[in-house]
C-alpha cells in the first residue's frame, strides 16, 4: 500500500502540473479515507462527482459565472443571429428564472472537457441552449405574424471555465500547504479526525460553518469565505429547476398571462427588441 509520504508527494506533484485537477481530486478523497476527514472526502467527491442535489450556498462562489443570452429568429425575410438579449428584458416569469449568470454544477471532469473540445473547435467560449427555449420562443413569437424565433441560448467564455478548474487547483494546494504546516512530531503526522476537518473547513465549502484553526493554534467561528448566505441565492435555481417551474407556470396560465416582447432593434418594428 501506497504510503501516507508517497501520496501527499503524488497529490503535491499532480497540483504543481498540467495533470487534470480530477487526478488531484482522487487522491485527496483517499487521503480524506486516511486521515477520517469526512468535510475533505465530501468536498472531493462533489468536484469529482458534480454538484447535482446540492443547495446553491454550498456551491463554490466560483462556479457562478456570466453567460449572457443571444437569440436566433427569422423575422419576414431577414434572419437574425446572435442578437444580445438580457435576462432583465424578459416578462416575469422568464427573466427571474433565467438571470444573466448560470452555476455549473458539473464535475470537474466534464468542464475539463468542455474546456478541450472548445480549444480543438479554436473557439474562446462554450454555447449552452437554453433547457425548454421553444417554450419561450412560441411565447415571443406569439401576435407577432411572420416571426420565428430559431434559437435561445448562451455563451461562456472559457476563461470562466478555466477559473472554476484553477479554483479546485489552488484550494487542493491551500489544503496541503495547510496539512503540511499542522503536521507534529518526528514522524509529521497529519492531522487528523475534527482538526482534519476544521482545517479543510477554513479552505473549502462543505456545507456548514465550523470551528477553523487558526495560526496562533486557537479555534474561533468563522463562516467559510466562499460560502453564500441563504438569502443571497434565494432567486436562483439549477437550469432544469427552474425551467420546470416556468413550464408549469405557463401550462397553469396559458392564455391569461400576456408575455412582453422583447424586439431586436436591428430589424423591422415586429421583431424582437435588444435590451
Amino acid at each position: 500500500m501506497i504510503s501516507d509520504e508517497d501520496l501527499l508527494a503524488q497529490i503535491e506533484q499532480s497540483i504543481l502540473t498540467d495533470e487534470p485537477v480530477s487526478k488531484t481530486l482522487r487522491a485527496l478523497l483517499m487521503l480524506g479515507g486516511r486521515l477520517d476527514s469526512k468535510k475533505l472526502a465530501t468536498w472531493a467527491k462533489r468536484e469529482l462527482n458534480g454538484y447535482d442535489g446540492v443547495a446553491d450556498a454550498d456551491i463554490p462562489e466560483a462556479r457562478t459565472v456570466g453567460a449572457p443570452i443571444f437569440l436566433n429568429a427569422i423575422v419576414g425575410y431577414n434572419q437574425i443571429t446572435g442578437q444580445g438579449a438580457s435576462a432583465a428584458t424578459f416578462p416575469s416569469p422568464f427573466g427571474e428564472a433565467l438571470g444573466d449568470d448560470v452555476t455549473f454544477r458539473q464535475s470537474v471532469s466534464e468542464i475539463e472537457a468542455m474546456i478541450a473540445t472548445a480549444h480543438g473547435a479554436q473557439s474562446s467560449h462554450i454555447t449552452l441552449t437554453i433547457p425548454n427555449w421553444e417554450v419561450i420562443g412560441r411565447a415571443i413569437d406569439k401576435d407577432r405574424f411572420g416571426q420565428h424565433t430559431t434559437a435561445i441560448y448562451r455563451q461562456v467564455s472559457l476563461s470562466y471555465l478555466d477559473a472554476i478548474v484553477a479554483d479546485v487547483r489552488n484550494r487542493a494546494a491551500e489544503l496541503m500547504g495547510e496539512f503540511r504546516r499542522t503536521a507534529k512530531g518526528k514522524g509529521h503526522d497529519l492531522p487528523r479526525g475534527r482538526q482534519a476537518d476544521d482545517i479543510v473547513s477554513g479552505v473549502v465549502v462543505t456545507g456548514d460553518n465550523n470551528s477553523v484553526v487558526v495560526a496562533t493554534g486557537k479555534q474561533k467561528r468563522v463562516s467559510s469565505s466562499a460560502k453564500t448566505a441563504p438569502g443571497d441565492n434565494a432567486g436562483k435555481r439549477g437550469w432544469w429547476d427552474a425551467w420546470g417551474k416556468v413550464a408549469a407556470i405557463i401550462t397553469v396560465v396559458g392564455g391569461i398571462l400576456t408575455i412582453a416582447i422583447v424586439v431586436f432593434n436591428m430589424v423591422a418594428p415586429d421583431a424582437v427588441p435588444t435590451p
